[in-house]
């Protein structure tokens, strides 16, 4: 189709001014909010792929009735092009410029970009010819040029010229440029005002990439448009829109996890003017537990509700003001640990050594070492409620010791240590002292020290709690004149940023002390004491026992997966997952043996077992098993399955999957619910590690998912997510891959 000749006269619309000036006004406003940092290549490549398409540029009805109406001549152009069935296109020929703003928009990058993108269904054909994109466009009187410009020059067959441009009242500054830009009908271009970084993309096929990129702050809003000088090339399928902001940091809560309070702050960093929202499920899906202002966020933090004696993990999204959403946060997990819970933990302690053989100085088999300060390490005399540990020497000299085979560590649930006095000092400024979190016990005072100094001679002390640090001693927390009686016990316990002192007498432990500190986490545990007169017994020390530890070292063994069988069937207490193939097989025996797919990968195997139900009735429902024999190749993996309504007939309740990674004994972890088939997952845990032999469990308490894991030392959590979709159901087992073996299947 030839050119046509220039027009005889340019005729201005009061109508599209007017219009301008209403989207130059939103954009202004617009471009008050604060400017954030890049989103990244790789998200902007993926997001501009999914730009929505705001004017179809086909021709059709519909089309052309919207480029009427929505759409704006520049006043730099002579017209705003025509919208016909091959695309939007120049009406006069060149070197007359026809371009057109939307106006019914405008976009900032205020958040995480601005965008616009078309597709070039046609070439300009002819050298020097060229159309452009543009964002952050003001479309100003006088013709004056204004915003970013992205200009594809034809050169040659397929080949462009491409610069990309900041107009400043009608002044042309090049930002970046390239020859030789190969580029064909049915490619697509792209121009990103990142708040600072603007940038030039192509897509010829294979997704968007950036061709061109310069660093420039003079626009973060306006309008976005096209414009062309030559009126063989067609453009179709105009997309913009905003880039999503950054997803927020989460970098702490309020108070320090963990903490006795069941309504903490979430604290972090989000995009400036973002609406934040925060979810308990690694893919921010489903309603958010509460929503606020970047600002917010920042100071004081959101406020959640956690269950008493939890952990919660939190993820978090932004979404500007088109409500365009961020990618999911990474976690920060918050553990509520209530006083009674800590009192109830304290009876639970393990003990260490009850001090009721006489001996002199104190040993148990080489287990009990001289603190470094000390003269002597004690000994233990008397028996009974009468008898236990003490200095051998008189006052002032000091006897101490500590326990040698273990150093205990807050895990997340606290460490603690506690002793019951059998015979007080019977004299003034005689002291007895448990210490906790001792770095180096053999050399040097560095730990946490709970010291009980009496002051009549009879029952009433000072107590002291202090931290150590290479023999300095600095006060946390005192209390003058307590009384502590006979067979009273008392603890000393570090759980996150707190440390507290605690005392029980024959009513259950109550609170004594408490201070902030983050020094130590982990440790030797010990006893000291100068007055050789004073008897302590019941040493006991380890970390805060929880009840869902306990009640997974009591679960019940309902299949040990011992007895070959091909299917699985267990005298038929065993019946298929609806979803699977198969119901697996028992091969193999002890620790090599176990239950797994008999099928290769990717064939699914799995079963439940049928005589019974499991209800979180209050202390909460559980899964658990022993790895036998990993899957040894990446992909394959093995699942724990909980809460299962109705596993005969559909994919429902809570799973546990572990999937090999590419490294030997290293796991992708996911935690899922599934609902009629369709998966949600909560929470996830990256190239974990987990040594065969090692045990897993899923476990349903008050509302909370958790995953528990247990190498040796009792279980630890690995992962939690809030989720009260279901209380009760069946338990299962699923894999794919038949090198797996698990064996222990417990459930209760």
């Amino acid at each position: 189709m030839p050119e046509r000749g220039p027009p005889v006269a340019v005729a201005r619309h009061p109508g599209r001014r007017t219009r301008g000036l209403i989207a130059l006004v939103a954009a202004l406003l617009l471009a008050l909010a604060g400017v954030s940092a890049s989103a990244g290549a790789a998200t902007v490549a993926q997001q501009l792929g999914s730009l929505p398409t705001i004017q179809p540029f086909n021709g059709e009805t519909t089309s052309t009735s919207q480029f009427e109406s929505r759409w704006s001549a520049f006043h730099f152009a002579v017209a705003k092009g025509r919208d016909s069935s091959p695309g939007w296109s120049a009406v006069w020929a060149y070197p007359n410029v026809n371009g057109a703003f939307y106006n019914a928009a405008t976009y900032t990058a205020a958040y995480g970009g601005a965008a616009a993108a078309v597709t070039m269904a046609a070439s300009p054909e002819a050298i020097s010819r060229n159309f452009s994109l543009w964002v952050d466009a003001r479309d100003e009187a006088g013709g004056a040029k204004s915003g970013y410009e992205l200009r594809f020059a034809f050169t040659a067959e397929a080949t462009f010229t491409v610069t990309l441009a900041k107009w400043v009242a009608g002044v042309q500054t090049v930002l970046a440029s390239r020859e030789g830009v190969s580029f064909n009908e049915g490619n697509a271009l792209a121009l990103v005002d990142e708040g600072g970084t603007v940038s030039a993309w192509t897509n010829t096929g294979t997704g968007f990439a950036q061709l061109l990129s310069a660093s420039d702050a003079a626009f973060n809003s306006g309008s976005v448009g096209l414009s062309a000088s030559g009126n063989m090339a067609k453009l179709t399928a105009f997309k913009a829109g905003q880039i999503a902001p950054a997803a927020p940091s989460l970098t702490r809560t309020n108070p320090v996890s963990p903490a006795e309070n069941s309504e903490p702050f979430i604290i972090g960093t989000a995009t400036s003017g973002t609406t934040v929202k925060l979810y308990t499920n690694a893919t921010c899906s489903g309603s958010p537990v509460v929503s606020g202002t970047a600002a917010a966020l920042a100071s004081p933090g959101l406020q959640v509700s956690v269950a008493a004696n939890t952990t919660t993990s939190f993820y978090a999204t932004a979404s500007d003001n088109l409500g365009t959403v961020s990618e999911c946060s990474a976690a920060i997990s918050y553990t509520e640990r209530n006083a009674a819970g800590i009192a109830g933990a304290l009876t639970r302690l393990p003990l260490i050594d009850a001090f009721a053989t006489a001996e002199s100085p104190v040993s148990n088999g080489g287990r009990w070492s001289k603190l470094s300060w000390a003269s002597y390490a004690g000994r233990v005399a008397g028996s009974g409620t009468t008898g236990g540990w003490g200095p051998s020497e008189a006052f002032p000299t000091v006897n101490g010791a500590y326990w040698n085979p273990a150093s205990f560590a807050d895990a997340g649930e606290g460490v603690a240590v506690a002793a019951t006095l059998s015979v007080s000092p019977s004299s003034s400024e005689r002291f007895f002292s448990l210490w906790l979190d001792m770095s180096e016990p053999g050399s040097a005072q560095s730990g946490y020290e709970l010291t009980f100094t009496n002051v009549d001679g009879i029952n009433r002390y000072n107590v002291t709690l202090s931290k150590w640090v290479s023999g300095t001693r600095t006060v946390l927390a005192t209390a003058s004149s307590y009384t502590l009686a006979p067979q009273s016990s008392f603890a000393l316990v570090d759980l996150g940023a707190t440390v507290s002192a605690w005392v029980e007498a024959g009513s259950g432990y109550s609170q004594l002390l408490t201070a902030n500190d983050t020094t130590y986490s982990r440790g030797y545990a010990g006893i000291e004491g100068a007055g050789n007169i004073t008897r302590v017994r019941n040493f006991r020390a380890g970390a805060l026992p929880s009840e869902t530890r306990e009640m997974l070292a009591g679960l019940s063994v309902v299949e040990a997966f011992a007895t070959p069988e091909n299917p699985l069937s267990g005298g038929g207490r065993w019946t298929k997952l609806s979803w699977a193939t198969y119901t697996g097989q028992v091969a193999g025996s002890g620790t090599s043996g176990g239950w797994g797919p008999w099928e290769a990968f990717p064939v699914v195997h799995g079963a439940y077992w049928n005589p019974a139900t499991y209800r979180d009735e209050g202390s909460g429902a559980a899964v658990a098993a022993t790895l036998s024999v990993s899957p040894e190749i990446s992909e394959r993996w093995f699942s724990l399955w909980l809460d299962m309504p109705e596993p005969a007939l559909s994919q429902n309740g809570y799973e546990l999957r572990f999937t090999q990674t590419a490294a030997a004994n290293t796991y992708n972890v996911t935690l899922s619910k599934w609902v009629a088939g369709i998966r949600t997952v909560l929470v996830t845990a990256s190239n974990q590690a987990f040594a065969l032999q090692s045990s897993f469990a899923l476990v349903d308490k008050g509302g909370t998912v958790s995953v528990w894991t247990e190498a040796g030392s009792g279980f630890t959590q690995l992962l939690s997510a809030g989720d009260a979709t279901y209380s009760s159901g069946y338990a299962g087992i699923e894999g794919a891959g038949n090198i797996t073996r698990i064996r222990n299947f417990r459930a209760g």
